[in-house]
């Protein structure tokens, strides 16, 4: 007969309803009372059983069969061993297998996992078998004890023994012993039939086995007695029970549960899950799969993990490694470490790992293993897998991959803080990675200290990592910035088009302030932070720099600073100073708002602490000054002359923002445009900016401060350009402030020449202007000798426009009003094309008493006297001749103006006898007037028309 599933169940079933059926019988003949009394002693002989089982196999386990097998012996190994105890016999076995014998020795509870497999047998057979032997043995117990029950009573009468509850007590009897005797069977059957997981329903042994062999393996959990011992769990509790093994580590006191089913179970399932993984592995390869199972492969370690064969085999047999490894000859004294400039690290490296061994756990193993599945979940959740798989589809190219990954990093923070987090679940990486960064940081200290011994007073040591100190949830954080903020600012250099990217552009997407946020997270981050300002001090005392820049920079302020600087504040003032350079670059203009932001940021201790030591070194080395020296106390202390290169101070000029970026745009605008496009409104823009510097929100003591060093600056640079220039020594910015109106008034009126536009000017322009140049009667005797050396050195220099004039002898108020009526003459011409006689003879007659008129008519009169042609009148030319002769200068001035529009040969009689009138009126009271006289009458006398 062929036997089917149905068969082995049909079977099973009716074994299961013949004990179902012997209990109803036997109880229903007992009664309630006996039926419960006998199910009372089942029950208690099974539980009896339970306990008593593993006492009994252990006992059995340690006897000496020696006696009763007469010396028989056993061979193992090639030896012939008596047989004494089944301990002594495994032991004998251990001990004939060298490793083995190695392995047992450094780990003694293993032997005590060995001794007990076969308990795992013994329990379960003398659970059984003396479950029968007791039920059989204890039935006359219980015959005696149940005599009382159903005797007649005094009446003689029988009592009522309740036949179908007495039934019901013997079916429930009758399943307890169905379901001890087929315990065992039970237990290995939930073993092999293990569901594969598919949908299918069929087992996980079924990939291994015959097919027809595997179809038959359901049945017992198939059958009623199945079904019923399953409820509960009842069957495998009891199974679990009987066969698990418990090994307490002698060493650490720690004990180990084995549960031989749920490993089985949990092995096959866990061969199910790599055979799903193997094919999901081949469906990507062969482009069937496009997406990863992670609940599949996280699920798979879950299950590895969870068996305590591989817990107690990591956690036992890791020590023995580490036993091996530190009783080795060659650890820890061998040439090769000793020989390394980081010995101690590369040692406290390997303490580290071995340690980490030697304290194994199960969750530290599996930390690791679940940390690369949850990189890689981390990896396809944001569609950087997903990109994989376009790549092994061709549809994109390797440069499509690196791109749009950075992309995704680079842009995507959620990703980095997803990679870190789980990184930072590895237990190995939190334990090794602070050693395996100390190492670095050995061979850096080695290199900084250029083979300096360690008690040398001169060693800079780099702290190292104490891990035990970092809280690493803090640290994800910190760490997750860092990655991410160094990916931002990579994605925006965009590395893969470097080569065809214009450089402008390149440096105009730089995002520095991402550095920034690295720099300063590096110092918060308990892992990097102790260690920053340590490397930082060790550089900067490497001779190498020292040397090289100790007599510009205090390099201890320069430590403090590195430390405190806020990294993103600074890197964001680069930023915009790049940006400005792109400005000039394209358009070759700024403006001072563009600017002013900028110079406002410019208030920062780290870059006034370079500038400063960019400013001693040019004066050290570019100008070859000795402008200190150090003291006994190693501070460098300025000579006096010097004292105010020490006075730089970038919260002043951060404080007149608006003072430098208007002079800048002016500046730039000048060089790039000509002086001839500047307008009256760039020019009050930088008057009130020179102004605003009295108005900023410095201190006194700070704005005199700033003024000291402006003024001192200037006066060095001029004196070094042109040593005679000593009239410099009185430049004041305070000077330059309290004039800056008039300084302007006379730019417009240079400009307004120069483009031809003076014809313009209004009413209030001159008044503007005369009244400004007539408060330079209010000039400091400073300013005075600015003037005057600007005057003789600058101006009157080898020109014969500029007279020898002394500035302090000139009455500003008074030339003024000669300057208005002069320029209001002009302007009435060309308004109304008219020449003004009486405004021009009211000039005239104030030119007697001008003191820059005279000397300008006297150093004409002795240019001209040296020619050979003078005539000998002109010697005798003065101001009174002016003053005398008014209404001839003024005719003279109105006829030169109309023949700028006239011919000459059009002047008309009128014109002639007006001008022959003045003639007639020139005194003959010397022989150089008559002379003069004569002169003006040719003159007359030759521009007569012809009638």
């Amino acid at each position: 007969m062929e036997i089917t599933q149905q068969t082995i169940i049909l079977i099973i079933n009716g074994i299961f309803a013949f004990f179902i059926i012997m209990g109803f019988l036997f109880g229903a003949a007992r009664g309630l009372k006996k039926s419960a009394l006998r199910l009372t002693f089942v029950v208690s002989i099974a539980i009896i059983m339970y306990f008593a089982a593993p006492l009994i196999s252990n006992w059995l386990l340690g006897y000496d069969f020696s006696t009763l097998l007469n010396g028989m012996t056993v061979n193992i190994g090639g030896i012939e061993q008596p047989i004494t105890t089944i301990s002594e016999l495994i032991t004998a076995f251990i001990n004939s297998n060298t490793a083995l014998q190695n392995f047992v020795a450094a780990n003694p509870s293993f032997i005590v996992l060995i001794n007990q497999l076969p308990t795992i047998v013994a329990n379960l057979v003398i659970f059984l078998l003396g479950f029968w032997v007791l039920k059989i043995l204890t039935w006359p117990i219980y015959a005696i004890s149940s005599r009382k029950y159903n005797k007649r009573m005094e009446d003689g009468s029988k009592p009522k023994k309740h036949g179908f509850a007495g039934g019901f007590m013997g079916v429930v009897q009758g399943a307890v012993i169905a379901l001890v005797t087929f315990m065992p069977i039970a237990g290995v059957s939930s073993m092999l039939n293990v569901e594969g997981g598919d949908g299918t329903g069929g087992t996980l042994l079924g990939s291994f086995i015959p097919q027809e062999f595997a179809d038959l393996l359901p049945s017992y959990e198939d059958s009623l007695m199945g079904k019923i011992g399953g409820i509960g769990n009842i069957d495998t509790k009891v199974f679990d029970g009987l066969t698990t093994i418990k090994v307490t580590d002698e060493v650490t006191g720690n004990t180990y549960t084995f549960t031989p089913r749920q490993e089985v179970v949990t092995g096959m399932e866990i061969a199910g899950d790599i055979q799903a993984l193997i094919n999901m592995v081949t469906g990507i390869q062969d482009g069937t799969i496009t997406e990863i199972d992670w609940d599949l492969v996280e699920n798979l370690v879950d299950k590895v993990f969870k068996l305590d064969s591989l817990q107690l085999l990591l956690e036992q047999y890791a020590p023995y490694i580490v036993g091996q490894a530190a009783n080795n000859a060659e650890y820890g004294v061998s040439e090769q470490i000793d020989g390394l400039p980081v010995s101690t690290d590369v040692r406290a490296f390997i303490d580290e790992f071995l340690i980490g061994l030697d304290e194994a756990t199960i969750d530290n193993f599996k930390s690791d293993i679940m940390a690369i599945v949850n990189i890689g979940r981390a990896l396809d959740d944001h569609g950087i897998v997903d990109l994989l798989f376009q790549m092994l589809r061709e549809e994109i190219i390797n440069d499509d991959l690196a791109k749009e990954t950075l992309t995704i990093f680079g842009t995507n923070r959620d990703l980095s803080a997803d990679i870190m987090t789980a990184i930072l679940g590895s237990n190995s990486i939190k334990t090794l990675m602070p050693e395996a960064i100390n190492i670095v940081l050995g061979y850096a200290e080695h290199f900084i200290n250029e083979g300096k011994l360690p008690d040398d007073e001169y060693f800079v040591p780099i702290t190292r990592i104490d891990a035990d100190t970092i809280d690493w949830d803090l640290e994800a954080e910190f760490l997750t910035d860092i990655m991410y903020n160094l990916l931002s600012f990579t994605y925006s250099i965009d590395p893969f088009n470097l080569g065809d990217a214009d450089e402008m552009d390149i440096i105009n997407s730089l995002e520095l302030s991402k550095l920034g946020e690295v720099i300063n997270t590096i110092r918060s981050t308990q892992l990097f932070g102790g260690i920053y300002s340590s490397i930082i001090e060790a550089v900067l005392s490497m001779p190498q720099v020292t040397n090289a820049a100790s007599d510009y920079i205090n390099f201890d302020t320069l430590i403090n600073l590195l430390n405190t600087t806020d990294w993103v504040n600074e890197l964001n003032t680069i930023e915009q100073m790049i940006d400005l350079y792109i400005l000039i670059e394209e358009n070759g203009t700024l403006t001072a708002t563009q600017i002013e932001s900028v110079i406002e940021r410019l208030d920062s201790d780290l870059l006034e602490l370079v500038i400063d030591g960019a400013m001693r070194a040019i004066f050290i080395e570019g100008f070859g000054e000795t402008i200190g020296d150090f003291d006994i106390d190693d501070n460098f202390v300025f000579n006096a002359e010097f004292a105010w290169i020490d006075d730089l101070d970038l919260t002043a000029i951060s404080a007149n923002a608006e003072f430098f970026a208007q002079v800048i745009e002016f500046a730039f605008s000048v060089a790039n445009s000509g002086i001839e496009d500047v307008t009256y409104a760039d020019i009050q823009a930088l008057v009130d900016a020179v102004q605003g510097v009295n108005e900023s929100d410095l201190t006194v003591e700070e704005l005199a401060q700033f003024k000291g060093f402006f003024n001192s600056i200037l006066h060095y640079a001029l004196s070094q350009a042109d040593e005679t220039l000593t009239w410099t020594e009185n430049l004041d910015i305070d000077d330059l402030i309290d004039n800056i109106d008039t300084i302007a008034e006379l730019f417009k009126l240079g400009l307004a020449i120069s483009d031809e536009t003076f014809a313009d000017y209004t009413t209030q322009d001159v008044d503007n202007l005369i009244a400004e140049i007539a408060e330079l009667d209010d000039m400091s005797p400073e300013l005075i000798a600015v003037l005057q050396g600007f005057y003789d050195d600058i101006m009157a220099t080898d020109s014969p426009i500029f007279v020898p004039l002394d500035i302090a002898s000139i009455d500003w108020a008074y030339e003024s009003d000669i300057l208005e009526d002069a320029i209001n003459l002009y302007l009435t011409y060309e308004d109304t094309s008219t020449f003004d006689g009486t405004l021009a003879e009211t000039l005239v007659g104030k030119l007697e008493t001008s003191y820059i008129a005279g000397e300008l008519l006297n150093a004409l009169i002795g240019e001209i006297v040296n020619e050979e042609t003078t005539p000998d009148w002109v010697a005798s030319a003065d101001m009174t001749w002016v003053s005398d002769n008014a209404g001839l200068l003024v005719e003279l001035a109105d006829l030169a103006l109309w023949s700028m529009d006239n011919d000459i040969s059009t002047i008309s009689q009128t014109q002639i006898d007006a001008l022959q009138a003045e003639v007639d009126l020139i005194s003959e009271s010397t022989q150089a007037l008559i002379d003069f006289k004569a002169y003006v009458q040719s003159y007359v006398d030759s521009i007569t028309p012809i009638v």
